[in-house]
């Protein structure tokens, strides 16, 4: 598998759509395009699968890779080699850690990675 650094998301929208769509801090595939033309996000290609979108955060004393939006088919066909390239990169940018949120099943597939769940995070749509 392999992963290139993209900082053109277009060919992905429709699957950042349906990702953004799942955002809990509401993330617009709008956000997505212009964090990545700025560099603040970090958008890799993964082979001709899909999309993962990353930022670097400092937190705690310590930077941390944030999995900002994931999208693609097939996650059985590139989730390991994607693990690993996360690994990669992150040591590579001197992260402490790797943080990923998302719908209950990424947990249910990354629990067999080295991942768990740290905190649960609840929502409640306030009326204007």
């Amino acid at each position: 598998m392999t992963f290139r650094l993209v900082d053109d998301v277009t060919p992905w929208v429709d699957g950042l759509e349906l990702a953004c769509a799942q955002d809990v801090f509401g993330l617009t595939v709008a956000d997505v395009v212009e964090r990545v033309k700025s560099g603040h996000y970090i958008a890799a290609a993964i082979g001709d699968h899909g999309l993962a979108v990353l930022e670097l955060l400092e937190v705690r004393g310590g930077k941390t890779l944030t999995v900002a939006a994931l999208c693609g088919a097939e996650s059985g066909v590139w989730l390991a080699a994607l693990l690993a390239f996360l690994d990669r990169l992150a040591a590579d940018q001197g992260c402490r850690q790797i943080l990923a949120w998302g719908r209950p099943g990424w947990e249910r597939l990354l629990r067999g990675h080295g991942y768990r769940r740290r905190v649960t995070g609840l929502i409640r749509e306030v009326a204007a």
